[in-house]
């Protein structure tokens, strides 16, 4: 476990409970070496079909019992916001709200979506959390929280039409509880094939750089540092 002087801060934030299933294995990893993860969900997910025809309320319970059996497992923190589904829109007014979330935290990285997916409400995070970044270093914005003025980098969902550097992260220690969660919804959705399904992506994923597992993202930024040598 890490020294708390050494403790790095992850901020994994989506519109609803299992957009997280592709992030798992790197949340379990930095939970594991001793760092927080903090899992945010901007949504409750209620507008979903998932579940048939039952009252919203239902749904809202069930996402947010999702969520709780997921940082059972991996061990992290859980929020939620008050977005609606559906309407995670790209507006000054959400950017402000995010750059509040993260003055409060205060993390070392971000992890969402990117900004190709067929969903809206995951485009729009993309988008929300790039904006709400640069927001949180100014104090007026996000007073009485102090602002958050490190260098802050944004993990997104790899995509193959981003032209952004990616890297690979080797989550073959955390393969069961990649699984355990992916179970978990795929009781309650039906979603036969779900757990093999991750489990293949994974380990084509890890093919491609030499580990038996892996999870892929893109990078963005604010500055690179130069290093004197490549190797």
């Amino acid at each position: 476990m890490k020294q708390n002087d050494d403790r790095k801060t992850i901020f994994a934030c989506f519109p609803h409970a299992d957009d997280e299933i592709s992030c798992v294995g790197t949340m379990a990893n930095h939970i594991t070496r001793g760092d927080r993860v903090v899992l945010c969900f901007a949504t409750h997910g209620e507008m979903t079909s998932l579940m048939g025809d039952v009252p919203v309320e239902k749904i809202v319970s069930a996402r947010e019992d999702h969520a709780q059996k997921v940082a059972k497992i991996i061990d992290c923190e859980i929020m939620f916001l008050d977005f609606e589904d559906t309407e995670v829109e790209i507006t000054r007014k959400n950017a402000k709200k995010l750059a509040g979330v993260i003055s409060e935290i205060k993390p070392d990285a971000i992890i969402t979506w990117n900004s190709f997916h067929r969903h809206p409400d995951h485009r729009s995070m993309a988008q929300l959390l790039i904006d709400a970044v640069p927001m949180a270093r100014i104090p007026r914005i996000v007073s009485p929280l102090g602002a958050h003025r490190e260098d802050l980098t944004i993990f997104q969902y790899y995509d193959e039409r981003a032209l952004l550097p990616s890297i690979y992260v080797d989550v073959s220690d955390s393969i069961d509880k990649i699984k355990e969660v992916t179970n978990c919804y795929a009781e309650t959705y039906g979603w036969v094939g779900a757990v093999e399904n991750v489990v293949a992506r994974r380990r084509s994923m890890g093919m491609d750089s030499d580990v038996q597992y892996a999870e892929r993202f893109s990078i963005l930024r604010r500055r690179h540092w130069a290093r004197k040598f490549i190797v």
